[in-house]
């Protein structure tokens, strides 16, 4: 086993809810009510709907935020 090893990618947690967004907004919005939510606001009021929308807020805690 000494040959072996083992790393681990670390990303900001910031980039992370980005890229979520991002990707969010590629979608069909039919599919997801994240995806929908996603559509219909900038990033920033993505992340002050965090405060008031259960969906969001589930998926940014996910994210490790």
């Amino acid at each position: 086993m000494h040959d072996r090893y083992s790393f681990a990618f670390l990303r900001n947690s910031v980039e992370k809810v980005a890229s979520f967004y991002y990707f969010c907004r590629t979608r069909e919005p039919k599919e997801f009510e994240i995806y929908n939510l996603s559509q219909q606001t900038t990033l920033n009021g993505f992340l002050q709907m965090d405060l008031v929308e259960p969906e969001i807020k589930y998926y940014i805690k996910d994210l490790g935020i």
